[in-house]
């Protein structure tokens, strides 16, 4: 080989090598450039994500302040509703009581004798047993004649198709209160009536004797029935 051959051959490959190293130079840039661009938008990327996490979190927890809000808002109408027909409920008792009691004082009936008027009877959540609830009262002018006696109580039924009675043991009043009367306008008993298993009431008597009398002076018998539809209509 002719020396200058060698010499070419020797600066070919020279150049070969200063241009593959330029090339490898300018893709490493380049890679280098993609990787970047690439490296950047990733990160921007993960800002976006992170700031809409955190408007998404943050809707949430205003979606959740919301519906709470909105619970509250219900619940507090429900009970403005349910106080609304307690008082509504407890206005239109108290109007029956004040026209009981009107009738109680000043009846249609003035005679001497002590007036016997069934108030309420409302069943318990004990079976058999039932809040019972009467008033005794004078007419005027008799009123403001004091009046005392003891009162008699039955509840005449009815056990297996046979009469039975049953005494005023089954009428339990509050402690230390006695079936007795002392008044000058009305008094009011009320108490707990306890009907057995098995036993059908018909009706129920109360007979007031005046202290120094030997015999009831009034008597009164209340068909159940009555004392029953009575309560129904009161809401009982």
């Amino acid at each position: 080989m002719p020396w200058w051959s060698f010499f070419a051959l020797v600066g070919g490959l020279f150049l070969l090598i200063i241009v593959v190293g330029v090339g490898l130079d300018f893709l490493s840039d380049r890679v280098s450039l993609r990787a970047a661009l690439v490296a950047r938008e990733q990160s921007v990327l993960l800002g976006e994500v992170g700031d809409l996490e955190t408007r998404n979190a943050r809707l949430s927890e205003r979606v959740a302040v919301l519906e709470r809000a909105q619970q509250i808002d219900r619940e507090a109408y429900g009970q403005l509703q349910r106080s609304y027909l307690q008082r509504e409920n407890e206005i239109a008792a108290l109007r029956e009581d004040l026209a009981f009691y009107r009738k109680v004082v000043d009846p249609k009936d003035r005679s001497d004798e002590i007036s016997i008027t069934p108030k309420a009877l409302k069943p318990l959540k004990e079976k058999g047993q039932f809040l019972f609830e009467f008033v005794l009262s004078q007419a005027p002018p008799k009123r403001y004649r004091k009046r005392e006696g003891d009162v008699d109580f039955h509840v005449i039924g009815v056990v297996g198709g046979k009469a039975t009675t049953l005494g005023k043991e089954v009428f339990a009043l509050a402690e230390g209160e006695r079936l007795t009367y002392s008044f000058k306008f009305y008094q009011t008993f009320r108490g707990v009536l306890s009907i057995p298993a098995g036993f059908v009431p018909d009706e129920v008597a109360i007979a007031v004797t005046e202290s120094g009398r030997s015999t009831p002076e009034t008597e009164r018998r209340i068909p159940w029935s009555t004392l029953l539809s009575s309560a129904a209509s009161r809401g009982g």
